[in-house]
């Protein structure tokens, strides 16, 4: 006969705990995420008003550190724990995507979009209170104690690896994306109110989404998609200043544009058919509330 294993009271109390301090660590990085102003931890407010916008599709075409990968990362857990503070969403359990360039392998390994998921998920909401309990390494999922899971995927696998889901509540598309795999996972958001949103820098390895995606959507020719661009400047307060005058001083004015502003650099100095100007790097930089100095 096998007897119930039992939890000692020491055990349950630590057990409270840790899941406490979880919630508390978690309502406090989320009230300082929301808080609008330009202080270490808050949202791009753009960002915050993309997060209120009740389109089905949402587009961040963003540069490098724009905070742009932390948008959808917070829109995503939002779906899942069924916690969204400005929309309706699913209600759990829901099963969404995130769809990255590579997929993760061992959790020793980094993977920028599974370790920014890892960062922002409260360990009390996870399967078993913890990551190695809940995320799935072979299936490269991640399971929540309510029901909800979030399944990693590549935009290098065959498509068909993707084909056959249903029910999908939402698709997280960072950084740019093969059109058959766009196409494939938002034909699985067959859930009332389900969405999808995209987060990416403008590198050009896809030129479907500039033409398809995202000069309709700047037209407003896309119904119900949502389009904004955003800038290194507009997250400077998460940022060392150090840091952006060095990218400004050591990039091609392609690059820049690409990676420091969020456009599109098309050749001959051309953006969008609208000559680029010359900027003055201190004047730009002039007046941004920048990040505190790192102690």
């Amino acid at each position: 006969m096998t007897l119930p294993i039992t939890l000692s009271e020491a055990q349950v109390r630590h057990k409270w705990a840790s899941e406490e301090l979880s919630r508390r660590r978690h309502e406090a990085r989320m009230e300082r995420y929301l808080a609008g102003d330009d202080k270490r931890g808050a949202a791009p407010k753009r960002f915050l008003d993309l997060h209120k916008d009740p389109a089905r599709g949402r587009v961040i075409c963003g540069a490098n550190r724009s905070a742009k990968s932390s948008f959808g990362t917070v829109e995503a857990l939002w779906w899942l724990l069924g916690a969204h503070p400005f929309r309706e969403t699913p209600k759990p359990p829901v099963y969404g995507r995130i769809i990255v360039p590579d997929l993760p392998l061992s959790n020793d390994d980094p993977h920028a979009q599974r370790d920014l998921m890892r960062e922002w998920v409260p360990t009390h909401e996870l399967r078993g209170s913890t990551w190695e309990n809940a995320y799935s390494v072979r299936g490269c999922t991640l399971h929540f104690r309510n029901g909800s899971f979030v399944e990693f995927c590549s935009s290098k696998q065959d498509v068909q690896q993707q084909a056959g889901a249903s029910h999908l509540a939402f698709a997280f598309f960072d950084e740019e994306v093969g059109r058959e795999h766009y196409v494939e996972n938002i034909a699985r958001l067959d859930r009332p109110s389900a969405g999808w949103w995209m987060t990416y820098a403008p590198l050009e390895r896809e030129p479907w989404i500039h033409d398809q995606l995202f000069t309709p959507a700047s037209k407003g020719d896309l119904p119900d998609v949502t389009l904004i661009t955003a800038g290194m400047e507009g997250n400077a307060h998460n940022l060392d200043e150090n840091f952006l005058r060095h990218m400004m001083s050591s990039l091609s004015p392609a690059d820049l544009e690409r990676r420091v502003y969020g456009r599109y650099a098309a050749r001959e100095g051309l953006v969008f058919d609208v000559t680029v100007e010359t900027v003055d790097s201190d004047q730009l930089l002039k007046g941004l509330q920048w990040a505190p100095a790192e102690p």
